[in-house]
């Protein structure tokens, strides 16, 4: 999704994610949303940021299950 410019700058915003549940004996649920965002901050580099939620949640055995949050950023230089 590209975001209208703002004093010339286009940035660009990107969601999704995965998701997966399974039923039967071992029922499991495993939801990743994720979001990123690039910006250009001069000619030829861009600022690059993301974030991401693991969440992992048994039914049967309770302690299995973790959730947590991942944040990156960077900046990428190109030709």
């Amino acid at each position: 999704m590209n975001i209208p410019p703002v004093r010339g700058v286009a940035a660009k915003l990107t969601l999704g994610g995965s998701l997966a549940i399974v039923n039967g004996t071992e029922a499991s649920r495993y939801y990743e949303p994720l979001a990123r965002l690039s910006i250009p901050a001069g000619k030829h580099v861009y600022w690059n940021t993301e974030w991401r939620w693991y969440g992992y949640s048994d039914q049967l055995f309770l302690y299995q299950g973790f959730q947590t949050h991942l944040f990156q950023t960077g900046v990428k230089l190109s030709r």
